[in-house]
């Protein structure tokens, strides 16, 4: 008897690790969408697509001097707005991945470096907060710093 409760138990354990694994997995796919559709799209909506809008969701990014805080009312109003800022077409290359996830809730840290078609590279430290929407990952919360 001893050996099933071990074998089950070992069952059940794995079958959590690999769903963990893959929920990993979604959510890197996802932030890496995510930042594609921020340098790739024209359509800011495709990018906004990727968060939950909700009252309290934010993004900030720091870097080359200045500090830039969108709260979810100007981020819906920058989805609409014809001065969005335009896509501007970087190669993105995200690594070191940090991510952690407690069932609806996820945080993730990267690297990220951005080279534009002129050459110009810029990297940055990131941080996203995601929750699960529906079933799918949403972030409510990005924080971007330059370096």
């Amino acid at each position: 008897m001893k050996k099933i409760i071990f074998f089950v138990s070992l069952f059940v354990l794995t079958i959590n690790f690999v769903s963990a694994q893959s929920e990993t997995a979604t959510i890197q796919k996802m932030i890496e969408a995510e930042s594609h559709a921020y340098h790739e799209s024209a359509d800011r909506n495709a990018f906004l697509n990727y968060w939950n809008i909700v009252a309290d969701a934010h993004m900030v990014y720091s870097g080359n001097g200045t500090c830039i805080l969108l709260n979810a009312k100007d981020m819906k109003a920058a989805g609409k707005k014809s001065d969005a800022p335009k896509p501007d077409h970087a190669k993105v290359e995200m690594s070191n991945y940090v991510i952690r996830n407690n069932g609806n809730v996820a945080w993730a840290s990267f690297d990220q470096k951005s080279t534009t078609p002129d050459g110009k590279i810029s990297n940055q430290h990131e941080f996203r907060c995601l929750e699960k929407v529906g079933g799918d990952w949403k972030i409510v919360s990005s924080s971007v710093h330059g370096y």
